[in-house]
């Protein structure tokens, strides 16, 4: 969705009301904006981009819906069910298929399913009898003594589950959820509950079973559940940016704030030094770690740039997503699951496989399938930057090793991003510290995104929410 790029005439507020502005329309400073209407705070909301939605991007055509994006939203706690009833999208909600429970991961060439209880794990030649009965001690393992130290997921992962079980099983989940690498990714940042498991219980099963049942505001915990729209994920943001209205400017890509030194407010220009009349009292920058590392943010007491390399030293690795139709008959594999992720042992190139019309029905026309797959990334970076024709000639090969796949697609849709999952790395603290301190010289302006407090979109929408509630809390000061 679209709206007036013409902020120079549209952003209108009074001189005694503390004005608020949102740098990137993505999911979070989507919702953040939508928030703040709701509790009759307005604000300006700027987007470089012709449409809001960020990573979010559905392309329907011809029976096809085909995500560009997140593929799936899950849902934990309720709070993408929260925006749902709010925006009044119960009709247009979709649940998963009972086919798609199966999850397969890759040994030895093939898809194993993935065991989903005890008796599925004893059974399964995904893993072998030794590292079955090494997983069943993790209990006894004792927790790391010093557990303030920031370990890698590989270190403690392998200490708490054993080599076979970090190969065969979190190391491909590591690849369909960070596009990342277990050695350099944090224990204590990414999948951080595995870490709380530990020091709250000393064990991971033990924490899992007998863990607190309850949130921290003492209500009852949803269970988590995925989610997507009749049309696509698309629907969600398109339905908040429909509610923001006027107030959302697309096409203004802001390169440089700058602050007035008598009223320390902060003028906003756009490319091209587009100055955009007025000043705000509080600007939440809600963007990648490297958009932000390329403004120009000029405070007054000094007037010089200031230093955002803290935000340029978060890595990006760049990731190719393909989504590619075929007929039904071109597969021997059943496709009866979420899709097949790829452990980095194994000779294969691409990171793994969602099967989208087998999770969510209806996103192919009738007796054809569709597959998103994922090239490039931590594991592979060149991969992610070859041509379309050479990407896709590589999942035709490897989907005939892996599915039985035979011939040619009938349609395929790519989007590439140069930078994509920011990974939270060994020793992230210091980043996020050095960012912190960054934004304590900056009065007025605050730091969001999903290179903070989770990269899953529950976790930036939850992080929206909060930021909504600190602008609020600022605004009636």
């Amino acid at each position: 969705m679209s709206t007036s790029n013409d902020a120079t005439e549209k952003v209108t507020s009074s001189e005694n009301t503390a004005r608020v502005a949102i740098i990137g329309a993505g999911i979070g400073g989507l919702t953040t904006a939508y928030t703040l209407k709701r509790a009759g705070v307005a604000c300006d909301l700027f987007e470089a981009s012709e449409t809001a939605g960020g990573a979010i991007h559905s392309h329907v055509e011809d029976n096809w819906v085909c995500e560009l994006g997140p593929n799936t939203l899950l849902d934990r706690q309720g709070v993408i069910s929260d925006l749902i009833e709010e925006l009044g999208l119960q009709s247009e909600r979709v649940y998963p298929s009972s086919t798609s429970k199966n999850r397969f991961i890759v040994r030895d060439g093939q898809p194993h399913a993935l065991p989903m209880s005890p008796a599925a794990l004893w059974k399964t030649k995904l893993f072998s009898t030794q590292a079955k009965l090494r997983l069943f001690a993790e209990p006894f393992v004792e927790a790391r003594i010093e557990p303030e130290l920031d370990e890698s997921l590989y270190n403690f992962a392998t200490r708490r589950l054993g080599q076979e079980i970090v190969d065969y099983a979190l190391d491909p989940f590591i690849a369909g959820t960070y596009a990342g690498r277990l050695n350099q990714l944090s224990s204590h940042y990414a999948l951080a509950r595995l870490k709380e498991l530990e020091e709250e219980s000393g064990s991971l099963f033990k924490g899992a079973l007998f863990g607190p049942k309850k949130t921290d505001d003492s209500k009852p915990k949803r269970k988590a559940s995925l989610i997507n729209f009749k049309r696509g994920a698309q629907t969600l943001t398109d339905a908040m940016a429909r509610e923001i209205g006027e107030h959302l400017h697309t096409s203004t890509p802001i390169t440089k704030l700058t602050q007035e030194k008598e009223s320390g407010r902060w003028k906003l220009t756009s490319k091209g030094d587009t100055a955009l009349s007025g000043e705000y009292d509080v600007v939440l920058m809600s963007l990648p770690a490297h958009v932000i590392a390329q403004m120009d943010i000029r405070p007054a007491d000094t007037h010089a740039a200031t230093d955002l390399s803290a935000f340029a030293s978060i890595t990006h690795p760049p990731i190719s997503l393909i989504s590619i139709g075929f007929r039904r008959d071109q597969f021997k594999h059943p496709l009866n699951g979420f899709g097949v992720l790829i452990p980095s042992k194994e000779e294969f190139t691409h990171l793994g496989s969602l099967f989208a019309s087998s999770i969510f029905v209806e996103r192919a026309p009738r007796d054809h399938v569709q597959i998103v797959s994922f090239i490039g990334g931590a594991r592979h970076p060149e991969s992610a930057l070859w041509s379309e024709e050479e990407q896709v000639a590589l999942l035709l090969d490897e989907l005939h090793t892996l599915l039985g796949l035979e011939g040619k697609p009938v349609k395929v849709l790519r989007r590439h991003w140069g930078k994509s999952i920011p990974q939270y790395e060994v020793g992230y603290e210091h980043t996020l510290s050095a960012i912190e301190a960054v934004e304590e010289t900056l009065p007025g302006i605050i730091f969001g995104g999903n290179w903070k407090g989770g990269i899953a979109v529950p976790d930036v929408v939850k992080n929206a929410r909060h930021f909504a509630h600190l602008i609020q809390q600022r605004v009636h000061q």
